[in-house]
C-alpha cells in the first residue's frame, strides 16, 4: 500500500481535487445531513465545525453520499492503483464515468435515500432514554455501519463485473457479512483518520481538499480488491478452466 501511495502521490492529489470539484452537490447534501446533529447551545456552537467536518468526511470518503457516475470513474482508477495496473487518469476517468453512468446514478440515489433515512432515525433516537429507544438507536447505528461497509464494495464491483443493481447490493451485502470483522477494522481505520483530522481542523480542511478522500478511497479499494478477487472473480475463473 505505501509503495503505491508514495509512487502515485501526485495522482492521488489530482484525483482528490477532481473529486471535490465534481462532487460539490454531494458535499452540500452531506452538509445538510450533518446539520441535523448540530447543537444550539451557545457555549458549544464551535463544536458544530467538528461535527460537520466529521460527518461530511465520513459520508463523502466511504463513499455514501456522492455523484454516482463520477464515483465510478474515481473508483476505477483507485482500483487500478490497488492492482498496480497502469491507468490514464483523465481518459480512464471519463471513459468509466460514461460507461457506468446509468447504474452508478441509480446507486447514488438509492444511497442518498437510505443514508438520509438512517441518519434522521439516528438523530431522533439519540435523545431517547427508554430501553426500547436505546436498543433501536444501537440497531440503527449497526445498520448504518453495515450499509457503509457495503458501499466500500459496491462501486468497485460495478466497475469490475457486469451485474444488475440488485446483484450489486446482494453481493456487497454477502461480502460484508462474510468479512465483517476485517471490513469493520478497515472502516474503523478510515473513521479514525477522519476523526484525527477533525481534531486539527485547519489541517483537516486542507487534507479534505487535497488528500483525505483519495487516501481513504485507496485504503478501501485495496481492501475491497482482495475480497472481490477472492470471492467473485477467482471462483468464476476457476470454473472457466
Amino acid at each position: 500500500f505505501f509503495d503505491v501511495y508514495t509512487s502515485k502521490f501526485t495522482n492521488i492529489i489530482l484525483l482528490n481535487l477532481m473529486n471535490i470539484l465534481l462532487n460539490l452537490p454531494a458535499i452540500l447534501i452531506a452538509f445538510i445531513l450533518s446539520s441535523y446533529f448540530f447543537t444550539d447551545e451557545k457555549e458549544l456552537l464551535s463544536l458544530n465545525y467538528y461535527i460537520g467536518y466529521t460527518i461530511i468526511s465520513l459520508l463523502i470518503c466511504i463513499p455514501l453520499i456522492t455523484i454516482g457516475p463520477f464515483q465510478a470513474g474515481f473508483t476505477y482508477i483507485l482500483r487500478n492503483f490497488a492492482r498496480e495496473e497502469h491507468t490514464f487518469i483523465i481518459y480512464d476517468f471519463i471513459k468509466h464515468t460514461k460507461k457506468n453512468w446509468k447504474q452508478s446514478l441509480i446507486v447514488s440515489l438509492i444511497d442518498i435515500g437510505v443514508v438520509t433515512v438512517l441518519l434522521l432515525q439516528i438523530n431522533y433516537l439519540r435523545n431517547q432514554t427508554g430501553l426500547i429507544g436505546i436498543t433501536a438507536f444501537f440497531i440503527t447505528i449497526f445498520e448504518f455501519i453495515v450499509f457503509s461497509i457495503m458501499n466500500m464494495y459496491i462501486y468497485q464491483i460495478m466497475v469490475t463485473i457486469n451485474l444488475t443493481i440488485f446483484q450489486l447490493y446482494k453481493n456487497a451485502f454477502i461480502l460484508t457479512i462474510m468479512n465483517f470483522f476485517k471490513d469493520f477494522l478497515v472502516y474503523l481505520l478510515c473513521l479514525c483518520i477522519i476523526i484525527l483530522l477533525s481534531i486539527f481542523l485547519p489541517i483537516g480542511i486542507l487534507s479534505f481538499a487535497f488528500l483525505s478522500i483519495s487516501t481513504v478511497g485507496l485504503i478501501i479499494n485495496f481492501h475491497a480488491n482482495t475480497k472481490i478477487k477472492k470471492y467473485l472473480i477467482d471462483p468464476v475463473n476457476s470454473k472457466g478452466e
